[in-house]
């Protein structure tokens, strides 16, 4: 035993430099910023350190706060090979007087934490039955005159200073609200009526939904209590006690409607504070025509649910195709109640090359400290977009006359007058041997064309990275993912394949193929699948059926087109 202690000793005396080497943070933090007065709350310090022979200076905390406890933890991690080191306090403290206390810097060798301000309230009133019981509840809140949709924190305290058994605590429930709670209860001692309690304060955040006198109902707990006799003998058959109920306070709060002065064509978004960033991807972006870059724009605030944060605005122009996807939420509960984000992504498009101008984004909020009107905003950007636009040739092309002969080619008629006549045997004969060749350099093109033709096929299966294997098997991936309803492995798949087949390395996007192929069906099945996976059309809407009927018949539409072209280049050569 004496071996091991030894053994893990020396390991921390050999963690202790590698500790210390890196740079040290100290800080402090608190469970809550509002505290009643004759509450306690906790007061949690960290140093990223093992601290054997250092503690942190406490005497500044005594002028304003008792320190009713104080627990020391340590702990040593090792993840990835990197080893971590922290040492926490624990303080419970209670406020020496009510109003805005300060827990000042703290210290602990050459580092210091920052200031802390606590709000401490006056105690609640009791009602005289309250006095001496030994389990009662309160409730309050935070505000009492809040605007529609403002976040308004609601605390439920369960004092007791005896066990309850099979206890039962109803939680708020109001029409036209929405209650959000913020995590488990918080547990700390209280002193009453010269009592001293345990408490456990449940916190929830109230959004009213409609303007007017809100009501929220007094909140239920019952259960039994032990008598002062059961509380020291065993009970064979189970009774619990004597059985009580209790109840809190009704609180009223007035609920203010929007403020006339805030636009009327924008969502109504009241917040304590309200931020707005994008990230892009790939990043640094890299714009070409036909090609998609995903543009994410975040929201974040504080006290507002993350339910009651309005759709961001999205960008509207003609030289680019928008494709959003479904929105993500996330809130986490705080001291000053919920903070939300909001994160929307979509896929921005480029129709034309040049330079594009992205419009500004604006979000406009409601700022609940300061009462006054606020706007959010991403500037407005000017991309660089690589690439044109492709014009597919017509039949206007096809139909267009013949280049006229230049005069300047054609010999004057004094000239060909002037020319002395040929004897007409020798004229057939030319015009004989003429055919002749003529005949005989046709037959050697065609056969040479068709060796040719045969010869380039060969190479590109032998040399070219497309192969028939490819083909097959993205063919296959795609069918199975189209018929399954997965719509980003069908998009995936379905490029691949056509990029396969038209042996064209640029399409990375079931849009990019509408570059090359022109069908009615085809473009229709596309574009529905754009808008499974970009504008946020529901799944069981897509007709997945389509994109497969129309992606059959690929293969016609590339032979139509070939056959179109090799008309344009049998009319015109100089196409070839």
């Amino acid at each position: 035993m004496v071996a091991r202690l030894l053994h893990f000793s020396m390991f921390i005396a050999l963690l202790m430099p590698m500790t210390t080497a890196n740079a040290l943070n100290f800080t402090a933090s608190v469970d809550t910023h509002r505290v009643a007065a004759g509450n306690s709350f906790q007061l949690i310090l960290k140093a990223d350190e093992q601290a054997f022979n250092k503690q942190p200076n406490l005497a500044v905390i005594k002028q304003d706060f008792d320190i009713l406890r104080n627990n020391q933890s340590n702990q040593v991690k090792i993840i990835n090979g990197q080893i971590t080191s922290e040492t926490q306090w624990k303080l419970t403290l209670l406020p020496k007087s009510e109003g805005y206390l300060v827990i000042p810097p703290i210290s602990y060798g050459n580092k210091k934490t920052k200031a802390i301000t606590i709000k401490v309230t006056k105690a609640s009133k009791s009602s005289s039955p309250q006095t001496s019981q030994l389990i009662f509840l309160d409730a309050s809140s935070d505000k009492k005159e809040v605007y529609v949709q403002e976040q308004i924190l609601f605390y439920l305290r369960v004092y007791q200073r005896s066990q309850l058994a099979n206890a039962s605590l109803s939680k708020p429930d109001i029409e036209n609200t929405v209650i959000e709670s913020l995590g488990e209860g918080r547990s700390y001692t209280a002193q009453h009526n010269g009592f001293t309690y345990d408490v456990i304060e449940y916190r929830f955040a109230i959004y009213p939904q409609k303007s007017g006198k809100l009501i929220i109902p007094p909140s239920v707990l019952s259960g039994s209590i032990a008598s002062s006799t059961q509380r020291f003998r065993f009970d064979p058959f189970g009774n619990a006690g004597k059985p009580i109920r209790r109840k809190s306070q009704e609180i009223s709060v007035m609920v203010k409607p929007i403020p006339a002065s805030y636009p009327k064509n924008v969502p109504w978004l009241p917040a304590h504070n309200l931020s707005l960033k994008e990230a892009w991807s790939p990043t640094p972006p890299a714009f070409a025509v036909g090609e998609p870059v995903t543009r994410t724009v975040t929201l974040n605030a504080t006290g507002v649910a993350s339910s009651l944060l309005p759709p961001l605005p999205v960008p509207n122009s003609d030289d680019i195709k928008v494709y959003p996807d479904q929105p993500s939420y996330h809130s986490i509960a705080g001291s000053d109640g919920i903070m939300s984000e909001r994160t929307e992504s979509y896929a921005i498009i480029p129709t034309k090359g040049g330079d594009i101008q992205l419009p500004a984004l604006n979000v406009h909020w409601w700022n609940t400290n300061t009462d006054t009107l606020e706007i959010a905003s991403i500037a407005t950007q000017h991309i660089n977009v690589t690439g044109s636009q492709r014009h597919h040739q017509t039949d206007s092309m096809v139909n267009a006359p013949p280049p006229t002969i230049n005069s300047d080619d054609v010999a004057p008629s004094s000239v060909a007058e002037s020319q002395p006549s040929t004897n007409g045997t020798w004229t057939w004969i030319a015009i004989a041997a003429i055919s002749l060749w003529i005949l005989t350099t046709i037959a050697l093109i065609w056969s040479l064309k068709r060796t040719k033709i045969a010869t380039v096929t060969e190479d590109v299966l032998a040399t070219s990275q497309f192969s028939s294997q490819k083909l097959k098997e993205n063919h296959q991936q795609f069918t199975k993912a189209c018929k399954a309803k997965e719509p980003r492995r069908t998009e995936k798949y379905f490029a691949l394949w056509t990029a396969q087949l038209l042996q064209d390395r640029s399409i990375r996007s079931s849009a990019a193929v509408l570059n090359s192929l022109e069908d009615e069906a085809l473009t229709k099945a596309i574009n529905d699948l754009q808008a499974v996976l970009y504008r946020s059309k529901p799944l069981d809407e897509w007709d997945n059926l389509s994109l497969l009927d129309a992606s059959g018949k690929i293969e016609k539409i590339i032979a139509s087109q070939n056959t179109h072209s090799n008309a344009l280049v049998d009319l015109h050569p100089n196409l070839s």
